[in-house]
């Protein structure tokens, strides 16, 4: 019976389908997401204080504090480029560029010099 039921469960192990996307993907989107606002309102500011600043952040999430801190690494630079430099671009749409999340519900961020606010 034992036998049996090792066997079950390394059949669903072996046969059972892999996520598209993986954990990781949904976390740094999430994360993305989360901070998108702060990015847009900080785009002025150095890049060495935002990256304090978010690090300092990150440090205060249990259980993806390390995995926030690689984000910050991987993305902070591109995302604050973007914002930088466009300044109708909002911080879910650099997280979609970027990041390559999915955010659908992305709006024109209305800061300073925007037309289109």
């Amino acid at each position: 019976m034992k036998l049996l039921i090792v066997l079950a469960a390394l059949c669903a192990f072996v046969y059972a389908k892999p996520q598209e996307k993986g954990i990781g993907e949904e976390i740094e989107c999430d994360l993305c997401h989360y901070f998108g606002p702060t990015l847009e309102d900080w785009a002025d500011k150095e890049l060495s204080d935002i990256d304090n600043f978010l690090k300092d952040e990150c440090k205060l999430l249990p259980f993806i504090a390390n995995k926030c801190l690689q984000w910050v690494e991987d993305h902070l630079d591109e995302i604050v480029i973007l914002l930088k430099t466009d300044e109708c671009i909002s911080g879910c749409i650099a997280c979609n560029k970027v990041c390559g999340c999915d955010f659908t519900n992305c709006k024109p961020s209305c800061r300073k010099e925007c037309p289109s606010c």
